[in-house]
């Protein structure tokens, strides 16, 4: 169904809009003979669409057989998604957010990209989102063990600390009733 997704940075300034590929991934992953699908996206959909961009709008084209989505977003970047077939609006709207938070999040993208390629809608951020969460639960996971090691070291150390207490509180006591022995021994003198 989708042949090609392409992720652009643009350049606002220059006349007409330079699009620039930050990243891409396509259905044909043959080794041989392998040819660009975003091509006619690249040359002739943004051609056509270079005067009339503006931001958060979907612009769509048909190219031969091909149905071009491009998604302009405020902080000049492009979305472009070749598909063979034409998709509804829910659909260019949940592909274009799953694209997008793929790219804000920015972990190993490529390969993301590809898998959206392959499933396009059973693909979600959510996965994304508790992959990310699992990370940082195992981060907190060893933290909490060397927490309670820490904690467990310091309960041994007032275990052996302990005794010691005892025998400096009889060695204290001792002292005291000598002290109260000598001091009732004095007084009489």
């Amino acid at each position: 169904m989708l042949t090609a997704i392409g992720i652009y940075q643009i350049d606002p300034y220059s006349k007409p809009f330079v699009f620039q590929k930050i990243m891409f991934a396509q259905a044909d992953k043959s080794y041989f003979f392998q040819r660009n699908q975003l091509e006619k996206i690249e040359k002739q959909s943004f051609l056509k669409l270079a005067g009339s961009l503006a931001t958060d709008r979907f612009y769509c084209s048909q190219v031969d057989n091909e149905y071009h989505y491009i998604k302009m977003s405020a902080d000049n970047i492009a979305i472009a998604v070749s598909s063979r077939k034409e998709l509804e609006k829910s659909e260019i709207a949940y592909l274009f957010a799953n694209i997008r938070h793929i790219y804000m999040r920015n972990q190993n993208i490529n390969q993301t990209l590809d898998n959206v390629i392959i499933n396009p809608f059973g693909f979600t951020g959510k996965d994304l989102l508790i992959s990310h969460t699992q990370q940082n639960l195992d981060e907190l996971k060893l933290e909490l063990f060397d927490v309670l090691g820490k904690v467990l070291d310091r309960g041994n150390a007032l275990e052996e600390l302990q005794p010691k207490v005892i025998k400096l509180n009889e060695a204290s006591n001792k002292f005291r009733q000598a002290a109260e022995r000598q001091r009732s021994c004095c007084r009489y003198w």
